[in-house]
């Protein structure tokens, strides 16, 4: 399992990070406190459709859950399969917001959110700083304990492995300050392969958006092109990478996939499935050119 910081919210990945499930936590009675906060962050990135999700989990919860108990949610217009309520406060009474939990409840939840996650065959998580409200417990250690009960889940469990785990928060100075109490139990993401780069930092171009939507690929000079050339290898190319970096949804190993399909892994990036083995498996074709045998759905 790969522990990566993310310099962004959790709920505004940017496309070659995002992950198969989010974690939000938030109060017992699964109500969303007003004002400004994380609160108002989902509703913002949800949509309008967030309480009635919660107000459904709420009644078949019987109307309150228990500290440290964790729920899924429909994710609404959230960029992942699934979303995970985690319980890290008690209600809203008389007006008064409960206090913000302390270091041994945010691990814990996070070790549920991970066992949670894992038994539904996700492969990646993301986590921002939980445990906002009164009196809360710095940030920096916040997620230091979020990156230290991953690390502690991937050492301990036998269930299923998670690969991903993404710990965000948009402030620079706040990570920075998580990484120097974490050391190397997190690292930074790589950056995507320089043409790549350089083909999003094209994308305004009128030039550009035309290839994007077409999937051209410019012709070549053929009085450059000697016929003794040893053969490329196999790469996609960059214009429609940068364009399916956008469109194209999160790598879900539970989904059946065919070839041509076009899926943005967590940790390798956008990739196109090239060919179905006869093991039942996926070769994929990444946008650094390696390619790689993938699982899936292959049953139907």
């Amino acid at each position: 399992m790969d522990i990566f910081w993310a310099n962004a919210g959790v709920h505004s990945l940017p496309s070659s990070q995002r992950v198969e499930v989010l974690v939000h936590d938030g109060t017992s009675d699964l109500r969303l406190w007003p004002g400004p906060g994380p609160d108002r962050s989902l509703l913002d990135a949800y949509g309008p459709g967030l309480r009635d999700a919660l107000e459904k989990q709420r009644e078949k919860s019987g109307g309150e859950l228990a500290i440290g108990d964790v729920v899924r949610i429909h994710p609404g217009k959230l960029h992942c399969n699934y979303l995970l309520w985690a319980v890290t406060r008690g209600p809203e009474q008389n007006a008064q917001q409960a206090d913000a939990p302390n270091l041994e409840i945010i691990e814990k939840v996070v070790l549920r959110c991970l066992e949670i996650a894992a038994n539904n065959n996700s492969v990646s998580i993301g986590f921002g700083a939980l445990g906002d409200g009164p009196r809360s417990i710095a940030p920096e250690e916040r997620l230091a304990t979020i990156v230290r009960a991953a690390h502690r889940y991937h050492e301990t469990s036998r269930a299923a492995r998670i690969e991903i785990v993404r710990v965000c928060d948009p402030r620079s100075g706040i990570t920075a300050g998580a990484r120097r109490l974490v050391g190397r139990l997190a690292q930074t993401a790589p950056e995507p392969p320089p043409s790549i780069r350089e083909a999003l930092a094209g994308s305004s171009s009128p030039s550009f958006a035309k290839k994007t939507l077409t999937g051209s690929r410019p012709r070549p000079n053929m009085a450059t092109v000697s016929s003794k050339r040893p053969r490329l290898p196999e790469t996609l190319d960059a214009a429609e990478v940068a364009s399916r970096r956008v469109t194209a949804t999160p790598y879900d190993r539970g989904q059946r996939y065919k070839e041509g399909d076009w899926f943005v892994h967590p940790r390798f990036g956008v990739g196109q499935v090239k060919r179905l083995t006869p093991e039942g498996a996926i070769d994929v074709l990444f946008e650094d050119g390696t390619t790689k045998k993938m699982l899936h759905s292959h049953s139907g």
